[in-house]
């Protein structure tokens, strides 16, 4: 294919999707699992079990979520900017506006994600 094309441009927006939404699934499963853990936290804090264990788990996976996020951001911003500066087609801008408009979208939704996340956080020092 010709470099700068129409086709070209698609098939490399359609593998960096494909990477971001990989990265994405990832990071939901992520989610889940903390989730999952935060609950089982406070049955055990509830009970007055020991939580060392679950608290080291549930901070554990907070940390791997905020480097998920920040994966996802990072990869997300590079396509996009990389994009923008190469010299391509009236035919390829509009799905590097709908790309970017998707990034923008999913950024968003990662910073509310990201703040109701916070909120179950179980103790203000993990």
């Amino acid at each position: 294919m010709v470099s700068g094309s129409h086709a070209s441009t698609l098939d490399k927006l359609y593998a960096w999707e494909k990477k971001l939404y990989d990265e994405v699934k990832a990071g939901q499963v992520l989610r889940s699992n903390f989730g999952q853990k935060c609950k089982f936290l406070l049955l055990q804090e509830s009970r007055g079990q020991s939580t060392e264990k679950a608290r080291y788990v549930v901070k554990d996976l907070h940390s791997r979520i905020r480097v998920s996020v920040n994966i996802e951001l990072t990869l997300s911003q590079r396509k996009s900017k990389k994009l923008e500066t190469r010299s391509i087609s009236p035919n390829s801008r509009m799905a590097l506006k709908m790309f970017v408009a998707s990034t923008e979208h999913f950024q968003e939704e990662q910073k509310n994600e990201t703040s109701t996340h916070k909120k179950l956080r179980p103790h203000p020092d993990t």
